[in-house]
């Protein structure tokens, strides 16, 4: 019974490193916009700025999420 309780906790290998490849380039898609909304002008600059920057702690989190335990150190 245990056994296959850890079996269905189990992620499917390819599924997270899919979802790890997804994340990695959505933060390299906010950090570009961040950076590039950072010399803008504007209120309109601001506001992207300010939700890219955002967007990108969110899926800093996400990201660090999606490692188990033993990887992190």
């Amino acid at each position: 019974m245990s056994g296959e309780k850890k079996a269905a906790k189990k992620k499917n290998p390819s599924a997270v490193m899919r979802k790890r490849r997804l994340v990695k380039n959505a933060m390299i898609l906010t950090m570009a916009a961040t950076v590039v909304s950072g010399f803008g002008k504007g209120k309109a600059a601001k506001h992207v700025h300010i939700a890219a920057g955002c967007a990108l702690v969110g899926l800093s989190i996400y990201h660090n999420y999606l490692y188990p335990e033993n990887m992190k150190s």
